[in-house]
């Protein structure tokens, strides 16, 4: 796992406190 995809899940883990949608598939969505 990079950093780059570390940053991506740890920054969808922090939207997802706020408005949660499964921020795992969000940010493996984004890393594509």
């Amino acid at each position: 796992m990079t950093w780059d995809e570390q940053l991506a899940i740890h920054e969808a883990v922090r939207l997802s406190r706020v408005t949660p949608k499964r921020p795992i598939k969000a940010a493996k969505k984004k890393v594509k």
